[in-house]
């Protein structure tokens, strides 16, 4: 499983790739940041919300593994 940097990076890789008009919601608790937006009107200001999460330590995300394992 990725990390949450490299879930993040994933991410802004898409929003910065995909070619259609969509609308986004990360807002489940299992995401590492909540992002909301609409492509591509919202396309420069998703990857900053992106931007600040990779500068958190991975250690300040939620536990790897969520629930009784």
């Amino acid at each position: 499983m990725l990390g949450p940097h490299e879930v993040l990076s994933e991410t802004a890789l898409l929003i910065e790739h995909l070619q259609a008009r969509s609308y986004l919601t990360s807002d489940h608790y299992t995401n590492n940041i909540n992002l909301e937006g609409r492509l591509p009107e919202d396309r420069s200001r998703l990857p900053e919300q992106i931007r600040s999460g990779l500068k958190r330590s991975e250690s300040d995300f939620r536990p790897f593994f969520i629930g009784d394992a």
